[in-house]
């Protein structure tokens, strides 16, 4: 696999961000509709119970038409208010799903060369960034594979 540059990390971090924010923009605009689906419920609940009081203290007598039509409302208010709270855990599930990104895994193989080819003390002493720089994907991604294992001794170590 060749080494990925910097340019295609960032343009895979970029896809992934714009993935995120159109995911994020679809359940954001479903919550608003289900949002103004409650407050339209909640608003027929608080007129309907209006209604109620109003032809209670009126007529001195419960009635039973704007009883059943205020325990109706009621229940249309609890299942948008049910639907609102899954509307507003599913937003906040993809906005922590979309939080993190992972680069893809990458496996490169080991440039044991210019590992050796290396003087940690002198690397140390003079900061040699250039230096570290020429064996840094090695040691980033790479991996030890089951051969690597078996010849490596602890000279290599």
């Amino acid at each position: 696999m060749a080494a990925w540059t910097a340019r295609e990390l960032a343009i895979e971090y970029l896809w992934h961000l714009r993935n995120a924010h159109t995911s994020l923009l679809d359940i954001y605009a479903a919550a608003i509709t289900t949002a103004d689906r409650w407050k339209a419920s909640a608003r027929f609940y608080l007129d309907t119970a209006s209604l109620f009081m109003t032809s209670c203290q009126a007529s001195g007598e419960i009635s039973r038409t704007t009883l059943d039509t205020l325990d109706d409302a009621r229940r249309r208010l609890d299942e948008c208010d049910k639907q609102y709270g899954a509307a507003l855990d599913s937003l906040e599930e993809e906005d922590q799903r979309t939080r993190y990104f992972h680069f893809r895994k990458q496996r490169v193989e080991m440039h044991w060369q210019a590992l050796h080819a290396i003087e940690l003390e002198e690397l140390v002493m003079n900061t040699d960034v250039a230096a570290l720089e020429k064996v840094l994907h090695s040691l980033v991604y790479g991996s030890l594979t089951q051969e690597d294992k078996e010849e490596l001794t602890p000279a290599h170590f």
